[in-house]
Formats: C-alpha cells, sequence, structure tokens
C-alpha cells in the first residue's frame, strides 16, 4: 500500500506542526480532541458545525492545566493557527498541537497511534483523554476514549463524564 501524500511514514518522522508544544507542558494532562462527530454531528452543513464547542469550551475552562492537541482530520487541511481560530481566545491559547498524520498499517488502530507517537515526541508520561466518535480507530475498550455518537456530536448527557474524566486526569498529572 502506498504512503498518501503528506503522510509520515514511521511515528518517528513526526510533522513539524507536531512540535509546537510549548516548554513545560510535558506534565499537563492532554485532551486529544476530534471535531466531527464530536464538535458537531458528522456530515453536518457548515452552519451547523462547531455547535457543540461551547459545552466543549466550558468544561475545559474548569481545568486550567488542561491541554489540547487536535487529533481531528481537520489537521490535515488546516494549520495549527487555523485550528485555533476556531476556538475561543482563551481555550485557543491551550491548544498546544497537532497529532502527526501517520501512514495507515492495518491491525493498529490509528487515532490511537497518531495520539501515542504525539505523546512519546512531546509529552512522555503525560495523562491524557480522546473525545472521538470512532472506537476503532483506538484500542478496544480504552479507559482514555470518551466516545461520542456520530449522529449526535458531545451532548450535555456526556458532560458530567467529560467533567469526571478530566478531573481525574488533573488530579493523577506528573
Amino acid at each position: 500500500m502506498a504512503t498518501p501524500p503528506g503522510a509520515v511514514k514511521l511515528a518517528s518522522e513526526l510533522d513539524a506542526r507536531t512540535r509546537d508544544a510549548p516548554l513545560g507542558m510535558s506534565a499537563a494532562p492532554i485532551l486529544f480532541l476530534d471535531f466531527d462527530g464530536v464538535l458537531h454531528v458528522l456530515n453536518c452543513a457548515t452552519e451547523r458545525r462547531f455547535t457543540s464547542l461551547p459545552l466543549l469550551e466550558d468544561v475545559v475552562r474548569e481545568f486550567p492545566e488542561l491541554r489540547i492537541v487536535v487529533s481531528s482530520n481537520w489537521r490535515e487541511a488546516h494549520g495549527l493557527d487555523q485550528l485555533r481560530s476556531l476556538f475561543a481566545p482563551d481555550i485557543a491559547a491551550r491548544v498546544i498541537g497537532v497529532t502527526p498524520v501517520l501512514a495507515w498499517v492495518a491491525g493498529v488502530p490509528h487515532r490511537y497511534a497518531e495520539c501515542s507517537a504525539w505523546l512519546r515526541a512531546n509529552a512522555p508520561g503525560a495523562k491524557w483523554l480522546a473525545i472521538d466518535d470512532d472506537p476503532a480507530l483506538f484500542e478496544p475498550r480504552l479507559e482514555q476514549l470518551l466516545a461520542c455518537d456520530p449522529r449526535l456530536g458531545l451532548t450535555r448527557d456526556q458532560l458530567p463524564e467529560l467533567r469526571r474524566r478530566i478531573a481525574a486526569l488533573c488530579e493523577l498529572k506528573n
């Protein structure tokens, strides 16, 4: 299978955009964030995008030590500054990078591999949580995954669980 244009062949060949994490952030808890199916329903109209972003931002504000890394496919078409511009300014300042774009490997949970590569390169040992709508992209029954229904995105009903999990990360940080 050919490597798609722009893909990284090995986890050690990280995209330069993943190296934007400020120094001293290695102990900060990390939230890996998908967009489609999380911040808005999957395949929604343009005007319906990011309808769940205010819900997420309100929770993130409760945990000032939490940092965000974009794991969404949006990182392939948009630079880090463009991705940050989607967030409120106070939250945008906490978006510290994007996961690398890795080549697909059969039998390897793809998004999990990308998150792991980012952690190895930027924040070894950091506590983390991923919010995604596709559990198949992660290890089965992964404790660090909060799965959203792609038909709904992040909902108010999920906010208590999101708060609980982030609070646990922040209590356990290095």
